[in-house]
């Protein structure tokens, strides 16, 4: 990457520590809670690695530690705080598993809208957004002769649709997937650097400036 972003004022420092410190505390309850739930699920590695392959099995234990059940007073015993389908799907996946199931976050949603797949609302079903998904995965697959799965797609769309957020306005519109493999040849840059980019937050600005840069020079030269 070319070029860094400014340095953040005291006001966003003092902004971001406050910020963490409710997010640390939130954690902790959420830790605390999943111990427990872990625990009585009998959740483990043997446990994980058996539903592997199995579709059903691994959405009931999706469904065990998100869904609240019962109506508005009662609520599942098994719910994780803090943790619905794209905290629950996202864990599976850095266990090696729930390769059959995307987030539903709004970068999933977001690219399936892009795709004419379908309205704004799909989050009402779960299970239909990895359906669409799965579509596109289908389609991706028939055209490059692989075999990626939900899962590959799920990561593609964060590092595209995460990418495509730090893009200014006026530009969003020209941002599409093609786009983002230009700027990654433009910059040599490789799915890993661009994934480390994403992930870590001082670094991040750094892409907002560099992606912006090329979308000067691309469409505004």
């Amino acid at each position: 990457m070319k070029k860094s972003a400014k340095d953040p004022s005291k006001d966003d420092k003092i902004s971001a520590i406050i910020k963490i410190e409710k997010e640390l505390s939130e954690l902790d309850h959420t830790l605390g809670t999943a111990d427990t739930v872990f625990k009585t699920l009998q959740i483990s590695h043997s446990l994980i690695k058996s539903i592997a392959n199995d579709k059903p099995t691994t959405g009931n234990l999706i469904a065990d530690i998100v869904l609240s059940r019962g109506g508005f007073k009662k609520t599942n015993p098994n719910k994780i705080p803090n943790v619905g389908y794209t905290k629950a799907v996202l864990w599976l996946h850095g266990c090696g598993v729930g390769n059959d199931f995307a987030p539903d976050n709004n970068h999933t949603i977001g690219f399936l809208n892009e795709c004419g797949l379908p309205g704004t609302r799909i989050r009402e079903d779960y299970y239909v957004i990895i359906s669409y998904v799965n579509k596109v995965v289908n389609e991706v697959n028939q055209q490059t002769n692989k075999n990626y799965s939900v899962r590959d797609a799920s990561y593609c769309i964060y590092l595209y649709r995460a990418t495509r957020n730090l893009v200014k306005k006026g530009y969003k519109k020209y941002f599409d997937p093609s786009t983002l493999l230009a700027f990654m040849n433009d910059q040599n840059c490789s799915i890993g650097d661009l994934e480390n980019y994403l992930y870590n937050i001082e670094l991040v600005g750094d892409l907002e400036v560099v992606v912006n840069d090329f979308m000067d020079r691309t469409f505004n030269p």
